[in-house]
């Protein structure tokens, strides 16, 4: 397999060689070199570039995204999407399969600004199909993640997964696969962490260990809050599952409290600041997360005032996050559907269809 990349790699190499520098583009690779070759054409699955033989004449050939550097295939791929709301929405799932949160995020919010009913259609389950398709590919990248051993990119997306499609296939298998995701991440970040603690010296681990004994009751807390949040994603019961998230915001809150003390009184420990440093933001981040679930779960009932009073929460943790915004035009939305509802319900009442009252002098079809 490696014979054969490598040979691809060096076709590719040579051939690029042979092609005009005043017609070349920069081709930037997963290992870090720049090649050179006219791009004719984005694809989804690589670029298409041109090329001039050593023996005259021209030829162009697929470099697969695979070989290609992530970050930019993406801008690569973003700029041909163009005004494609489904392209881009496309992007978005690769670029989320390929770990490049913000970049997803960007790719799913400018298919949003382009066809707002689209997104908000597959989100609410309208198009149940395209929706099952992209939880499927979810899944399956999760559990690739875990096969190649990355057990926190996985979790990561099995989050993603619960807390937006749960109600699919893939999402149902997500809540089967995701405590054995979190066992495989957190087996690894301890054999990692004794890894580290091995190369210290006798002083430098007993200041580590007066660390951890600070940071102990945040810790606990953390953990307490994390397996809250996994038994309120992966619970059917709506009403239990807002009863567990809050118990693992309250976790959060405690731990963020415990935080700011310690933040207070050992400000000259520079390692010790950073470690809550860290961890205060993946505990903002979650909370923030748990909220938006909260917001999307009253706004399914719907009980809009309580989905509202959940972002207004998750606000005040971070008041520039993206996500926040794309729950509040999701929750906007089903209130325009309630509103439309409730009108359709009073002309019913009242004895009115579509085309107004029944029964006026000279509407109908007459006898």
């Amino acid at each position: 397999m490696r014979l054969a990349v490598y040979s691809t790699v060096v076709f590719f190499s040579a051939l690029l060689l042979a092609v005009p520098a005043s017609a070349m583009d920069d081709i930037l690779m997963k290992d870090g070199r720049v090649r050179r070759g006219k791009i004719v054409s984005v694809e989804e699955n690589g670029l298409v570039v041109k090329f001039r033989p050593a023996g005259g004449g021209s030829a162009q050939m697929l470099v697969k995204a695979e070989q290609l550097d992530p970050h930019f295939f993406y801008e690569k791929r973003s700029a041909a999407a163009g005004d494609d709301a489904k392209a881009h929405l496309k992007l978005g799932l690769w670029a989320f399969e390929n770990g490049l949160w913000s970049r997803a995020k960007i790719a799913v919010r400018k298919a949003t600004e382009l066809d707002p009913k689209l997104i908000a259609d597959i989100q609410s389950g309208k198009l149940h199909e395209i929706r099952d398709k992209i939880a499927q590919r979810i899944l399956e990248s999760a559990k690739k993640d875990m096969k190649d051993g990355n057990a926190a990119r996985a979790e990561k997306k099995l989050e993603a997964l619960l807390a937006r499609m749960a109600d699919t296939e893939a999402g149902a298998g997500a809540a089967e696969l995701i405590r054995e995701c979190q066992r495989l991440s957190e087996e690894a970040a301890a054999q990692a962490e004794k890894e580290r603690k091995a190369k210290m010296d006798a002083d430098a681990l007993a200041e580590e260990e007066a660390r951890e004994k600070l940071l102990e009751p945040v810790r606990k807390d953390l953990l307490k809050g994390k397996e809250l949040m996994t038994d309120g994603l992966t619970e059917d019961s709506e009403s239990q599952a807002l009863k567990l998230l809050r118990q693992a915001i309250s976790k959060g809150e405690s731990a963020l409290k415990k935080i700011e003390k310690l933040e207070e009184k050992q400000a000259d420990d520079a390692k010790l600041i950073e470690t809550i440093t860290e961890w205060k933001k993946k505990a903002i981040a979650a909370m923030v997360k748990m909220h938006i679930h909260r917001a999307d779960i009253y706004a399914g009932r719907p009980s809009i005032p309580n989905a509202k009073k959940e972002l207004e929460a998750a606000r005040k943790l971070d008041p520039d996050n993206p996500n926040i915004d794309m729950a509040a035009q999701r929750i906007e939305d089903r209130e325009e559907e309630d509103r439309w509802e409730i009108r359709w319900r009073r002309q019913r009442a009242a004895g009115e269809g579509r085309f107004g009252r029944r029964g006026r002098v000279g509407v109908g079809r007459g006898r």
